[in-house]
């Protein structure tokens, strides 16, 4: 019985548990830097100015977790002993994220124009030093390439990144 109970215990400690434990630090590392990003955008905002866009091109606002009428929970939720639901990362990338209107790919509107998002000339976060490095948020997950003067995309975040169904 000893050695059956040596076994099992052998088995979740480099098994099953240690990857459930591995995905949640994964998981709660993205939503930090995530969330961390979030606020930081969220702030700067007028007329000439923002960095999160609204669907009318305007600077999206934040408001008691919900950033331009989407809600968006900027803190960790409560454990629970429930099954858990993919609600905003899905197998096409994330929801609800939003383009400037005169934006097709990027995040800069030729209006509100974000300085943190925008990498090459006087309007942005490298100044006049230019074409030297890609500017990267979020792990990388967002990231402003040295060939181009003001776009900020999103890179790849769909679930190939390190999270996938066979891991949950």
């Amino acid at each position: 019985m000893r050695n059956k109970t040596g076994e099992t215990r052998n088995h979740f400690e480099s098994g099953d548990l240690k990857k459930q434990l591995e995905l949640t630090k994964k998981i709660a590392c993205l939503k930090g830097l995530m969330d961390e990003w979030l606020n930081l955008v969220s702030q700067p905002k007028k007329i000439s100015h923002g960095c999160l866009a609204a669907q009318d091109s305007n600077p999206a606002s934040i408001t008691g977790g919900v950033i331009d009428s989407v809600q968006c929970k900027l803190r960790a939720s409560e454990v629970q002993n429930t099954a858990s639901t993919q609600t905003e990362l899905t197998e096409a990338g994330f929801i609800n994220i939003e383009h400037a209107a005169d934006a097709s790919t990027n995040h800069q509107d030729s209006e509100n124009q974000c300085h943190m998002l925008a990498r090459g000339g006087e309007d942005s976060i490298i100044k006049t030093d230019g074409d030297t490095f890609a500017v990267k948020y979020i792990g990388g997950y967002i990231q402003v390439e040295t060939d181009t003067e003001n776009a900020a995309s999103l890179a790849n975040v769909k679930k190939t990144i390190g999270i996938n169904k066979t891991e949950r």
